[in-house]
């Protein structure tokens, strides 16, 4: 009788939790919705405007990537522009808007950030001071390479997530470490030769790459990825986050360097997932140079408002024609740039000694870094070509096993390549 009577107890308890928990996953936690849980279409009228807009957008998906980040850039600036009347900063700050149509190709389809064209020709062409060029730069970039990204992820174009990832992470102390104990330190000419040599080394260093291997393995994603290379993305960030700090490009070139010369990443997968990298780290060098130092120029707001409306237009087009071209295109624009930056630099800032120096031991030093990488790069190449090797001897193997039945197979060599 007593048992009974617990057990009719413990009966009405599980049925009271029962309830409470159905509740509860009822009104407080009933959960997302997804388009995979999705088993019937909302009723639509067949021939309204909302399907002939559903259909316009499916079926010029590249138009749409471009128009809707340039469409909605470009709407809030010309209500700023009608509010703050700033047409008559064309009329001395022009030829920023046409630096910036090619910075903004180049950022695109390269990965690389546009500060790579608008930096020099600002400090060498235009001799505006470095710091406001670093600002004006990643005040830019902070809406071109955003528009970028939107872009990017609404075409489905490949990206490395874990580079993103761990990298922003190391740049953000990066770009605090540069703009607080570095920046005040470096002096204007001194910045512009170690852009330009930097630079020049890095598309060295790609160029004998691409010459030495024919046809070189590449992959879409990092192979193998594990916590080391995952530590290595952390460290190219704080560094590149640095340079981001001196000249708005920094983590364009170490990042696209890595994935590249040492992991072997295609450049088809390299400049996207830079640029997306490129947006965030340019975002947190504006915040921080607004909000934790607040002292952007005058002038550099002058040049951001007479180029953001060019870039955020010509940013996603860069994207989506570099995902059209050869990764050698891209390689070959680098090449380009970089020694038309060099030479250039040598031709217009006045020589010293020092500078010289400077600018010797940069590239030599950065040449050597690259070659390095390229290196430890070859080296990794080989372990995952005999890791292959290895699975498809064992898938061999298995198949042969599976004929004779279990008879006694020959022992299996691994050769080094």
């Amino acid at each position: 009788m007593a048992n009974d009577f617990n057990m009719e107890i413990n009966s009405n308890k599980v049925e009271t939790v029962s309830k409470c928990k159905g509740s509860c996953l009822k009104y407080v936690w009933q959960g997302q919705k997804h388009k995979a849980d999705q088993n019937e279409e909302t009723p639509q009228i067949p021939n309204g405007i909302l399907i002939k807009v559903d259909n316009f957008c499916k079926n010029n998906k590249r138009l749409m990537s471009i128009l809707i980040p340039a469409l909605t850039v470009l709407f809030l600036w010309v209500v700023y522009g009608i509010k703050k009347n700033i047409w008559g900063l064309f009329v001395d700050n022009y030829f920023m808007s046409v630096t910036m149509v090619f910075g903004a190709l180049f950022a695109g389809f390269t990965g690389q950030a546009s500060a790579a064209i608008a930096f020099p020709v600002m400090t060498l062409v235009f001799n505006i001071p470095p710091p406001v060029a670093r600002d004006v730069a990643v005040m830019i970039q902070s809406g071109g390479m955003s528009a970028s990204t939107f872009t990017i992820f609404y075409m489905g174009v490949t990206v490395e997530y874990y580079s993103i990832i761990c990298c922003s992470i190391g740049g953000i102390f990066g770009v605090i470490f540069g703009l607080e104990y570095v920046d005040e330190h470096i002096a204007p000419d001194q910045t512009k030769f170690a852009f330009v040599s930097i630079w020049f080394a890095y598309a060295f260093a790609l160029f004998m790459l691409n010459c030495k291997v024919k046809n070189r393995k590449t992959f879409s994603r990092v192979p193998l990825m594990n916590a080391w290379k995952l530590g290595v993305f952390v460290i190219t960030g704080f560094i590149g986050g640095m340079f981001t700090s001196l000249t708005a490009s920094g983590m364009g070139i170490t990042h696209f360097s890595v994935l590249t010369l040492m992991f072997r990443v295609s450049e088809n997968t390299a400049a996207p997932t830079s640029v997306v990298l490129l947006a965030g780290s340019s975002i947190f060098t504006f915040f921080w140079r607004l909000v934790m130092q607040g002292n952007i120029s005058k002038g550099a707001w002058e040049y951001f408002l007479v180029s953001i409306e060019i870039v955020v237009l010509f940013a996603p087009l860069g994207s989506l024609l570099g995902s059209f071209l050869n990764r050698l295109v891209c390689a070959c624009v680098i090449y380009i740039l970089a020694i038309v930056g060099f030479i250039g630099a040598y031709a217009i800032v006045p020589l010293t000694p020092s500078l010289i120096g400077l600018s010797v031991g940069l590239t030599v030093g950065g040449f050597l870094f690259f070659l390095v990488l390229m290196y430890v790069g070859s080296k990794l190449l080989n372990n995952i070509n005999i890791l292959e090797k290895v699975e498809e001897q064992r898938k061999n193997s298995a198949g042969i096993l599976k004929e004779t039945n279990g008879k006694s197979l020959p022992k299996i060599e691994v050769t080094t390549m």
